[in-house]
């Protein structure tokens, strides 16, 4: 097997793609190609080929990963699960994961408090539902509790805001609000005070055709 191109790539100079007897195989860094020793003309042996191989799976894994990540802010876990889904190697995905982490394209941190400034803003949500969500996304509890106590999040806040944007649209069913303010992970008690509760609803509740 032989190197018999090194062409750079016409929209981004940092990347070479390297063709080996006539067939392109990918792309590679600059400084890869240092490292690895490729040249136009150097025969390569299996070992060596190999090492090629993996260095093209790494770099086509992490333009994906960076592309990914720059739509908005992502966690480990969802770069890597991202990753393995478009078939890249597990071993990989972490090495991948682990330097965007140590450039600052995942700051699990931030996304935190992101997440948890549009939980009190733009789409409000409890504090259980809020830790639940962080959770999903691989998110560290130590994370999380930091982020919360850093923002101040008021949780009775966050549910009369709630209250407030979605009341119109149960104003025919006080039962039936209730229900879903419980599914947004709030306290029973701290919603009866605001609304009422369901077995204070009286004959309304026992017309619900859903509460039979």
């Amino acid at each position: 097997m032989k190197v018999t191109a090194i062409e750079p790539k016409a929209n981004q100079t940092a990347l070479y793609r390297v063709v080996v007897d006539g067939k392109p195989l990918g792309y590679v860094r600059a400084e890869d190609i240092i490292g690895l020793d490729i040249r136009v003309n150097r025969d390569l042996n299996r070992q060596a080929y190999s090492k090629l191989i993996r260095q093209i799976k790494y770099t086509d894994c992490y333009m994906k990963a960076v592309k990914y990540a720059d739509l908005r802010l992502r966690s480990k876990s969802e770069v890597e699960f991202y990753l393995k889904r478009h078939g890249c190697d597990p071993v990989i995905a972490r090495e991948i994961t682990s330097r965007m982490e140590s450039f600052g394209l995942i700051d699990e941190a931030k996304l935190a408090a992101a997440f948890i400034h549009d939980a009190e803003l733009v789409k409000p949500v409890s504090r259980r539902l809020l830790i639940a969500k962080l959770k999903q996304k691989g998110i560290s509890q130590d994370v999380i509790s930091a982020n919360l106590a850093e923002s101040g999040y008021d949780e009775q806040s966050v549910l009369d805001q709630l209250i407030a944007k979605k009341a119109p649209y149960y104003k025919d069913n006080q039962s039936r609000f209730f229900h879903y303010l419980l599914r947004q992970g709030f306290n029973y008690d701290a919603i009866a005070k605001r609304i009422g509760s369901p077995v204070n609803m009286g004959s309304r509740l026992k017309r619900s055709p859903k509460a039979r």
